[in-house]
């Protein structure tokens, strides 16, 4: 699954540009709290804020994402990140993450990360919520790392190496109504007796 970086690299995280109209939130989780700002995000960029961030569009990775390297990193308390069903797409290189969460309290929803090392990272994030998300053609579709009270809730996570990761010490993760299957290693690694729970 390794591929061989080639090519120049550029700079990440651009700031991420507020949202002017208002967005209905009624139905997002109050990781955010009531009345927390809305943030249009259209490109890789860096989450440093609590707040509601929408994806606008499909963002291609052009490149930018060096090894070792994320997309959209969420690095704040009380976020919720909203795909709005879009597309975070890589290039299959080797350990790059389409988005890296870490913090307490994170929601990723209705998103679809694809050709990455790690579609969708939590690492260290104690409580939140992973649901919508569509994980295909990654190195490991969703991986969590250290995470716990971390629920995942009907997700599509097909064609990956390895499905869903739970090999890293979590604790209280549920899995609720998701669809697992047809990875190529694992569908779900880990020790599910670890305080984890399956459904």
């Amino acid at each position: 699954m390794s591929v061989l970086l080639v090519g120049s690299a550029v700079a990440l995280d651009p700031a991420p540009s507020r949202v002017d109209a208002p967005l209905d939130t009624s139905s997002r989780s109050d990781a955010a709290g009531a009345g927390a700002d809305v943030t249009r995000i259209d490109e890789c960029t860096r989450i440093t804020e609590p707040g509601v961030y929408v994806l606008t569009t499909d963002v291609e990775d052009d490149q930018s994402t060096r090894l070792s390297e994320t997309c959209i990193r969420i690095a704040a308390d009380d976020v919720v990140l909203e795909g709005d069903g879009h597309l975070v797409d890589g290039r299959g290189i080797s350990d790059t993450r389409g988005v890296t969460a870490t913090g307490a309290n994170v929601t990723v929803r209705n998103l679809t990360v694809s050709d990455w090392d790690r579609g969708l990272y939590y690492r260290n994030v104690s409580g939140g919520t992973i649901s919508g998300v569509n994980a295909t053609a990654n190195g490991f579709g969703i991986d969590l790392d250290r995470s716990a009270d971390v629920a995942l809730e009907d997700n599509d996570v097909s064609g990956n190496m390895i499905g869903v990761d739970l090999d890293g010490s979590n604790t209280g993760v549920e899995l609720d109504g998701n669809r697992v299957d047809g990875n190529y290693l694992a569908d779900v690694n880990g020790n599910e007796t670890d305080g984890n729970e399956t459904a």
